[in-house]
């Protein structure tokens, strides 16, 4: 009888407070899927920082199920100084990064990836470091889905692209 006893609380307690830190941090368990309108943002990530570099780049992917474009116009975060849109280009037979101006856009029923070597958010003078799982807010701004709030999650992007 008392073994009963004391195994059902322990349950119990490990049940709570498995529940408990579920609700407590809903930005780790909804991280990476955000929807604005008829935006999807999936995985938003930055990478962890290297060295004392602090320049971070930042994915994702981006789904339009409308029937109307957007734009992605900035973004910004608390922990960074600036945040810029970015691009590779191919000039001669070097890939150069350069800044979008004017934003990107994000056609009716299309699926926008930020990915190593091609679009991504360069971001600049990041406070603290940033490891592997870390949880990273940023604010994206849309020309018709206003700004919303993602959670980027530290994440070394596999040489494929970031994972999902």
């Amino acid at each position: 009888m008392t073994r009963i006893l004391h195994a059902a609380p322990s349950r119990r307690l490990v049940l709570t407070g498995l529940a408990g830190s579920l609700l407590a941090s809903p930005a780790t368990v909804a991280a990476h899927g955000y929807t604005a309108g008829t935006l999807e943002i999936d995985h938003p990530t930055i990478t962890p920082t290297r060295g004392l570099v602090p320049v971070h780049a930042g994915y994702m992917t981006i789904i339009n199920r409308g029937r109307v474009a957007d734009r992605l116009l900035s973004a910004t975060s608390p922990r960074a100084r600036r945040i810029e849109l970015h691009t590779h280009i191919r000039e001669g037979d070097m890939m150069r990064m350069r800044p979008v101006e004017g934003g990107v856009a994000i056609p009716a029923g299309q699926t926008v990836r930020f990915a190593p070597g091609g679009l991504h958010l360069m971001i600049y003078d990041v406070t603290g470091r940033v490891e592997e799982g870390d949880a990273v807010p940023i604010t994206l701004r849309f020309e018709r889905a206003g700004a919303v709030e993602v959670v980027a999650m530290g994440e070394t992007p596999s040489a494929g692209g970031h994972r999902h």
